[in-house]
């Protein structure tokens, strides 16, 4: 499906020929400790009275750190998306595996034929049975025909083609947050447009405080020189 470079993968201790993503599993586990972190914090800080608190004390230097952290984490995930290379043509090979247009079709009973969903479900699931059951991988209008004669009792003469694109079906979904091409670029730019912005703000902010610490050093200067 895909693969990752070297640099970011280590060997299994027991296949040779097999790579450990290890980058990647540390990282997962890195950010489960982040979220830890952060629901501690946010319990530490949750309901106090404004003003100093002795909770605070207990807040410790541990979020500064788990910041860094996730820089340095992005740092070395983007070199690692990077150098990955992926097998497109192995990836659209196993994209009709497992029946995975079988949802596809339950909604095209649903069009064509008037069926709730719940029936359509359950015609499809019939068909997939009676598939493998045959030692076939894929469905075909005679078997959807012959599972809704054996769920409804009755011929639905179900005659559209089968041969669904995956890369269609995924397009089809236009729904919002779905994964249609169209829809993930949206997202892409609008979650580019917010990072852009908070990124201009979070500028702001360090400007005002390093001018403020500026400020600061200069009084410590002016009143307390030795």
């Amino acid at each position: 499906m895909f693969e990752i470079d070297d640099s970011f993968a280590c060997t299994s201790s027991i296949m040779p020929q097999k790579k450990n993503p290890f980058t990647a599993e540390t990282m997962r586990a890195m950010a489960g400790e982040i979220a830890g972190s952060l629901m501690q914090g946010l319990t530490i800080t949750k309901g106090i009275p404004m003003g100093f608190n002795f909770d605070l004390l207990c807040f410790g230097g541990w979020s500064l750190n788990h910041m860094r952290d996730v820089k340095k984490a992005m740092r070395v995930l983007k070199g690692l998306v990077a150098t990955m290379v992926v097998h497109k043509d192995a990836m659209e090979q196993r994209s009709w595996d497992g029946f995975s247009t079988a949802t596809e079709l339950a909604d095209r009973l649903v069009r064509s034929k008037g069926m709730s969903f719940r029936t359509a479900h359950g015609v499809i699931a019939a068909a997939v049975r009676m598939a493998i059951e045959a030692g076939k991988n894929s469905l075909d209008a005679e078997l959807i025909n012959l599972a809704a004669k054996e769920v409804l009792n009755k011929d639905i003469d179900f005659k559209e083609e089968i041969g669904v694109n995956v890369a269609q079906i995924v397009a089809s979904r236009k729904s919002a947050g779905s994964g249609a091409p169209k829809e993930v670029m949206r997202m892409v730019k609008s979650r580019r447009k917010f990072i852009a912005t908070e990124k201009d703000s979070l500028e702001k902010e360090f400007r005002r405080i390093s001018n403020g610490q500026a400020s600061l050093d200069r009084l410590i200067k002016d009143n307390f020189a030795i």
